[in-house]
């Protein structure tokens, strides 16, 4: 058990881990939580104040201009004695129309922001422009910019810009030479730029989320459905095979991949054998290594509050861990029917935290479509704020744990705004609540999903060592404050809530499994009539880390790399029977015209057909139940009150120890019912008879004693008389 004084912050100090020590710097403060209780506690988030520079590196200095980015000939340069201070600026090169340098930042709506910063122009006659654009340095409308004129030739000079930020939240910061011609000054003059600030006018809000409400968790202590890895099935679930992109892993649920180690979650890289290794269904990257991905799909969701976990990060070449949700009626990849909730990315995607290589850098991004904009294809991630991820230098110190480091990682959810955060620092901000595309796919119930990837498009080839690396998770925590309660309450209100639970079945059955799902309204103004309920079986639990591959190193067969959907819906129920002695997801989902389909998940255990005893004998009486004669463990008379009324009979028997059976048909000899008026009178016992009657003798002399004993009463009484 851990120190309980380990919960007070967050941030350690050197000397506190020198000497061994686990506590959290004073620095961070701690929220007054409710709920459940937690080993450790949620910190208060450090917003930013207005008059905070929200500009990185405005100086250029730190990795030759990281954090800024260039269009057409904008350069980050070092020439000697080009910028103001130091030795790093910004460039916007001479014989050039087109030019930028900017850096992307959040912004909070409708307030005001002053940026500063130091311009030079080798001609005072030329023009560049300051502006707030999209994060792809596109124009917003209404447009956010100023043009910068120069007093003089190669003086540095200061620029001040002042702007309000409208309906926009995710923006660039851009100095930008454009013109035509080649002949003007403009186009000749080269033009620097440094010291660059941005930060908001006005005075400080308190926002309303000092008290929070914690009400799921998970802190890998060994309670709950725990499996043999130790993870508590409960709670989660497995993704399997080789799932998306061109990776280079094979996600297992063997032990060595996916384990609780005293306390902790862990998802371990290991070398997949050189005969199961095979080419990726979507690419040419060879997969080389087994991994662990777990998911809370169909088990429980999440809208709107604090999602985060505390977390250990692996290196190495092209390592890819990640924290991230989807929305719950997501099909997993193919294996649920596509009619019965949506694909990705219009089921909405919220990274909180990405990492590829370097555990010291990670990145947050939305995914999303929308449909409604020019040009859209299926599957396209266009939305407004989709796509651009924002990356985040991890400034704070974290958390010692076994000699390890650990931070947190989190988003702050509210309807229409994201706030993502490291430790107790929010890295980004993002208001969407402009953007109905956005408010439909984000806006609604999602599952949480930790997994370790290796290699990709995106961190490129995995290298050779990464076996034994390891993404380690500590706890995960959901907690709610009154504003996100009450945004939750409210779509729940206006949708229904699915009920199921686990089945079981014997081989070569055909249950009706619609018939096992309920519906329950939120409010009076849900109508249930609205809803279709549907299932979908896949075969994640039978699915095995070395798939029968026709050729082991390069079959890339999909359907022998990833988890199936075996029935695609109560249409196709005569496949249930089918399915092989195992164990099964039913993946419930509860359709909608226009709202996201409700999804639930089941366990269905198929057992083997149960044999009955070769040498079963069962002798009944006519004119009794059913009931009164024993069957063998395990079995029950389909109608047990049933009078037997013939002397051989056929009577069907069910297999009671599963929730479906075929019945079988089993014979009953029976024999006629005993009748005592019907029994021959007795002679009376001679003197000499002494010997012990056993059985029906014995029965029949019990009643011919009594009623020569009642005789000779009834004789006496006479005479008395």
């Amino acid at each position: 058990m851990k120190s309980k004084f380990f919960k007070s912050a967050l941030a350690l100090t050197s000397a506190l881990s020198l000497l061994g020590i686990n506590m959290f710097s004073a620095v961070a403060k701690n929220l007054d939580t409710t709920g459940l209780e937690t080993e450790y506690e949620m910190l208060e988030l450090e917003r930013t104040k207005p008059g905070t520079n929200l500009i990185k590196n405005g100086g250029f200095e730190t990795n030759k201009g990281q954090y800024w980015s260039t269009t057409g000939d904008g350069q980050i340069t070092d020439y000697p004695g080009a910028a103001h201070n130091s030795k790093v600026c910004g460039l916007l090169p001479s014989f050039s129309k087109n030019a930028s340098v900017y850096q992307t930042l959040s912004l909070e709506k409708n307030k005001e922001y002053k940026v500063t910063a130091k311009v030079l122009s080798a001609d005072a006659a030329a023009q560049a422009i300051v502006a707030i654009k999209t994060p792809n340095v596109e124009n917003l409308n209404p447009a956010i910019e100023q043009a910068i004129t120069f007093n003089e030739a190669w003086q540095y000079q200061d620029l001040t810009f002042t702007f309000n930020s409208g309906e926009n939240s995710e923006v660039a910061l851009a100095f930008i030479k454009w013109t035509e011609s080649t002949e003007n000054a403009t186009y000749k003059s080269q033009i620097y730029i440094d010291d660059v600030t941005l930060s908001q006018i006005g005075t400080e809000t308190t926002p309303n989320d000092e008290k929070y409400e914690v009400i799921w968790k998970d802190e890998f202590d060994g309670t709950g459905a725990i499996d043999n890895n130790g993870l508590d099935n409960s709670k989660w679930g497995y993704e399997l095979g080789c799932i998306r992109g061109v990776e280079q892993q094979h996600y297992t649920k063997d032990k060595e991949n996916v384990h609780v180690d005293d306390g902790k979650l862990v998802l371990e890289v290991t070398d997949r054998a050189k005969e199961s290794q095979y080419k990726n269904p979507r690419g040419d990257r060879q997969v080389i290594y087994n991994s662990g991905s777990v998911r809370t799909h169909g088990k429980q969701d999440f809208l709107f509050g604090r999602i985060e976990v505390l977390a250990k990060l692996p290196e190495g070449q092209a390592t890819f861990p990640a924290f991230w949700t989807l929305g719950s009626d997501f099909t997993l990849d193919g294996s649920i029917n596509g009619d019965q909730g949506d694909g990705w990315p219009l089921s909405g995607e919220i990274d909180i935290m990405e990492s590829i290589g370097d555990p010291n850098f990670v990145y947050e991004t939305l995914h999303y479509s929308d449909t409604n904009k020019p040009g859209y294809t299926p599957g396209a991630d266009n939305g407004k704020y989709a796509g651009n991820g924002k990356g985040s230098k991890i400034t704070t110190p974290g958390v010692v744990i076994d000699g390890e480091t650990y931070h947190v990682f989190g988003i702050n959810w509210s309807e229409g705004k994201m706030e993502w955060y490291i430790d107790d620092q929010i890295v980004r901000s993002v208001d969407y609540s402009d953007d109905p595309a956005a408010k439909a796919a984000l806006d609604r119930p999602q599952y949480i999903q930790l997994n370790f990837a290796t290699g990709g498009n995106w961190p490129g080839d995995a290298g050779s060592n990464l076996a034994g690396q390891t993404f380690k998770v500590e706890y995960a925590y959901y907690a709610q404050n009154q504003e996100q309660k009450a945004a939750a309450e409210k779509y729940y209100a206006n949708t229904a809530a699915l009920n199921v639970k686990d089945l079981s079945m014997v081989e070569g059955v055909v249950p009706d499994l619609l018939n096992e799902a309920t519906l329950t309204a939120g409010s009076e103004l849900v109508d249930l009539s609205e809803y279709t309920i549907d299932y979908s079986i896949d075969n994640e639990h039978m699915f095995t880390t070395n798939p029968d591959l026709n050729d082991n190193s390069q079959s890339n067969d999909q359907n022998q790399t990833k988890v199936e959907c075996l029935i695609d819906g109560a249409a196709s129920k005569e496949k249930i029977a089918k399915l092989a002695p195992g164990e099964y997801n039913i993946h419930y989902s509860a359709m909608h015209d226009s709202k996201p389909s409700v999804r639930k998940t089941a366990k269905l255990t198929v057992v083997e057909k149960p044999l009955l005893p070769s040498d079963m004998d069962l002798e009944g009486v006519i004119g009794n139940k059913l009931e009164s004669i024993a069957l063998p463990e395990g079995w029950g008379w389909v109608n047990p009150n049933m009078v037997i009324d013939t002397h051989t009979g056929e009577y069907e028997i069910i297999y009671t120890k599963v929730d479906f059976s075929n019945p079988v048909k089993v014979t009953v000899r029976a024999t006629e019912k005993a009748d005592v008026d019907t029994i021959a009178p007795t002679e009376k016992p001679s003197k000499d008879n002494t010997s012990v009657k056993t059985g029906d003798n014995a029965l029949v002399a019990t009643f011919a004693m009594l009623g020569t004993i009642s005789l000779a009463g009834i004789t006496l009484l006479k005479k008395k008389n």
